[in-house]
C-alpha cells in the first residue's frame, strides 16, 4: 500500500487508463489478483476479455488493430506469469 492508501494494482489499473488502454486480453489467474482488483474500478473504461489459452490472447490483442476494428489503441495482454513464456510465444 501506498502512502496515500492506494493498492499497487490500483495504481496499475490507472496507469493504464492514462495511457488509452481500454481493453485487456488474458487467462485470469491468482498471481495478479491484485490488478483485477483495480481493473474493476475502471471497469467502466477498461474490458478485461477472458481468454482460455494465452496464445489465444495475444492472437487477439494483435488484431485488435485490424482495419475492422478501432485503429490506434495500445493492445495488451496479461496472463500468469508461469504461462507467459510458454503460451504467448506463438502470439
Amino acid at each position: 500500500m501506498t502512502a496515500n492508501g492506494r493498492m499497487g494494482g490500483k495504481i496499475l489499473a490507472d496507469g493504464l487508463k492514462a495511457q488509452g488502454v481500454d481493453a485487456i486480453f488474458g487467462v485470469p489467474g491468482e498471481s495478479f489478483l491484485a490488478l483485477l482488483d483495480g481493473l474493476y474500478d475502471q471497469r467502466d473504461t477498461i474490458r478485461f476479455i477472458t481468454c482460455r489459452q494465452e496464445g489465444g490472447a495475444a492472437n487477439m490483442a494483435e488484431t485488435r488493430d485490424s482495419p475492422v476494428l478501432r485503429r490506434g489503441r495500445p493492445r495488451f495482454v496479461w496472463s500468469p506469469a508461469d504461462a507467459w513464456d510458454h503460451g504467448n510465444r506463438c502470439g
